[in-house]
């Protein structure tokens, strides 16, 4: 893990987008970091629906006749890929 946090911290130095990053008691990271995450989550699983090999794993959390908790829960293995 050594060498990717060395990657990590150049990148971070280097390349990062904006300021509001560096404070870290700031409100707009919060709020950056969520629309971030909710942007990656959705391509994925738009994806993940479109993509066959993607599909084949995703397809596991469909896979009920009546969606509920636990079907919306269950995710395959190749998903944390």
């Amino acid at each position: 893990y050594v060498p990717l946090t060395l990657v990590y911290c150049y990148l971070w130095d280097t390349v990062r987008i904006s300021d509001a990053f560096a404070s870290n008691d700031s409100w707009t990271v919060a709020v950056l970091c969520f629309v971030l995450s909710d942007f990656v989550y959705y391509w994925f699983h738009r994806n993940a629906h479109e993509v066959h090999f993607m599909w084949a794993g995703h397809s596991v959390h469909h896979s009920s006749e009546h969606y509920n908790l636990s079907t919306a829960l269950r995710q395959s293995w190749v998903q944390a890929l």
